[in-house]
């Protein structure tokens, strides 16, 4: 792996991921100008921001339980399904060119 893709973050990774399987026209275009890495990075980097702006807005929607154990850990399971969920589908497997 070289230096550059180490600096990739997880949604990155998988930005890559989807875009080496379904778009790879797209992705050669961006290697030979140079801007594939780039890109995931940028896309790495919008999805992280986008998802501490999820967190706290779904903290104002949906108040932490304070009642039981489990119900944290249901809150707090069904917190992050949803916010992948956003992050997935409307910044990760956007099929962007340009960071």
């Amino acid at each position: 792996m070289k230096q550059n893709e180490q600096s990739i973050g997880v949604y990155g990774k998988m930005w890559m991921q989807n875009m080496e399987k379904n778009y790879p026209e797209k992705v050669k275009m961006m290697m030979s100008k140079g801007s594939y890495l780039d890109v995931a990075q940028s896309v790495d980097k919008r999805a992280e921001e986008y998802w501490e702006q999820l967190r706290d807005q779904y903290d104002e929607r949906v108040p932490r339980p304070t009642d039981s154990y489990e119900a944290v850990l249901k809150w707090s399971r069904n917190k992050k399904f949803e916010i992948d969920h956003i992050v997935m589908t409307e910044v990760v497997l956007v099929p962007v060119t340009t960071p």
